[in-house]
């Protein structure tokens, strides 16, 4: 592969061809056009254009048990979807997700409705041709007038749409996240689908796990409650009108949503974190 290798190194990696579901000691190389996994008897070349699918910790199952640090590529053949679970140790598994991230996703030009919506009131921005590319923690999206940033952990809802967006025909994705206190949806279309799953595929990194938790979390009828109030901005005085007669004193509702992390207090009043965004999402 010569000059054209952008990543060299070692890892234990698991494909139906190496060792079926026990990962395998092999050399990974990334280049512009592939990616390639060999270990001491098999080798996997992978076309970069073939890759529809990037994740970082998404095993679970039989595997889970043999990885720790994992990042996932599903990849087309003619023979239908393939998979590559490729571990390494430390920082390098999610500078390695990085750099394959950018390279997917390098001199895709897409249409930015920002913001489409804020605090659920719907806007009609104009559509701003952007270049996206993923850095360590948020995904950017750069115009002719500057950029913008989404951070992984402010994220509190995606959806992918295939029906008109605005002024356009194109798929889209719909990303709500925090921006400051309130949230706020930014949509992403492009005529590439799979361009389209790889940038929400990265836009849900941290949203996949806070989502898994927020579905942990047992709320009573009292907490959801003050929880939505809290949500939309309202004081300690109206939060006891919308609790139950039997329910305990507002201030100790809300205590224990503190204490659960779904809310968290504010310069003025509580507000909800983005674990509790979620949870009332979800319900």
């Amino acid at each position: 592969m010569g000059d054209s290798v952008i990543a060299d190194f070692t890892a234990r990696v698991v494909t139906p061809r190496m060792g079926g579901n026990k990962p395998v000691r092999s050399r990974v190389l990334l280049a512009n056009d592939r990616l390639i996994a060999v270990s001491s008897n098999e080798k996997v070349t992978v076309p970069t254009d073939r890759i529809v699918h990037v994740s970082m910790n998404s095993i679970s199952g039989k595997l889970e048990r043999f990885f720790s640090n994992t990042i996932t590529v599903k990849y087309r053949t003619k023979r239908g979807g393939q998979t590559l679970h490729i571990e390494k140790d430390g920082a390098m598994a999610e500078k390695f997700r990085l750099l394959l991230t950018n390279l997917l996703l390098r001199g895709t030009t897409v249409l930015l409705y920002h913001p489409a919506r804020r605090s659920g009131r719907m806007l009609e921005p104009s559509s701003r041709r952007a270049k996206i590319s993923a850095k360590r923690g948020k995904a950017v999206f750069s115009t002719k007038n500057g950029s913008l940033s989404i951070d992984l952990s402010s994220v509190i809802h995606l959806r992918y749409e295939t029906e008109e967006t605005f002024r356009t025909s194109y798929p889209s994705v719909e990303c709500t996240h925090r921006a400051g206190t309130q949230p706020t949806t930014t949509i992403v279309a492009a005529p590439d689908t799979r361009k389209l799953q790889l940038l929400g595929q990265y836009l849900q990194s941290d949203y996949r796990d806070t989502r898994g938790k927020a579905e942990k979390v047992a709320l009573s009828a009292a907490e959801e409650n003050a929880l939505g109030a809290v949500q939309v901005g309202l004081g300690p005085d109206s939060i006891p009108t919308l609790l139950p007669e039997d329910a305990p004193p507002a201030a100790d509702v809300v205590e224990k949503l503190q204490k659960k992390e779904l809310v968290e207090r504010g310069k003025e009043r509580f507000r909800t974190t983005i674990l509790g965004e979620i949870a009332l999402r979800i319900r």
